[in-house]
């Protein structure tokens, strides 16, 4: 990559990080959809990753991450978001490109999500006490697969609808 593309990439990675931290905000403002904008937080990286690779993504899902934990008043979110959602568009990615089965793409995906979503429980006991029951599992592996699907139509949409409007190509 050319000098003026990465300054390109690490420009555009900014503003869109910018745009994280108005979503990290309204998290801490508004406390009703805590998991809709972590969901909204979680689509950017994927702009990242389509526009510049997956090296741009894990970078600026790193610097969310930084960003999520100065940000983001309640650990718990931020908890959630940083084992859920801050990676995930890098793992989506990395996943769709090398699997072309549809079966092994989800599993796999879902496999993430499960292991991700009991390292949370875990580390989330160390800070409240709750019990966890088998319908909040399976309530969480059914959204995780209607999240995966609209986060899909979001990169579909972007790719072909709003990518043209960004003109980030020279």
């Amino acid at each position: 990559m050319l000098l003026n593309n990465k300054a390109r990439a690490i420009s555009f990675s900014g503003i869109v990080l910018a745009f994280n931290l108005i979503v990290f905000t309204l998290l801490n403002i508004i406390p009703i959809n805590t998991v809709a904008f972590m969901v909204l937080a979680s689509l950017f990286p994927s702009v990242i990753i389509i526009e510049y690779g997956n090296k741009y993504g894990f970078i600026y899902s790193l610097a969310s991450i930084i960003l999520g934990f100065f940000i983001i008043s309640n650990k718990i979110h931020f908890l959630t978001y940083l084992f859920i959602f801050a990676f995930y568009g890098l793992v989506k990615s990395l996943i769709e490109k090398n699997i072309k089965n549809t079966f092994m793409d989800i599993f796999l995906k879902q496999i993430y999500a499960t292991i991700l979503a009991i390292a949370l429980f875990f580390v989330s006991r160390l800070l409240i006490v709750f019990e966890l029951k088998f319908i909040y599992i399976l309530a969480f592996e059914i959204a995780f697969f209607v999240y995966d699907y609209f986060y899909s139509i979001f990169i579909k949409t972007y790719i072909k609808k709003l990518r043209k409007y960004l003109k980030l190509r020279s």
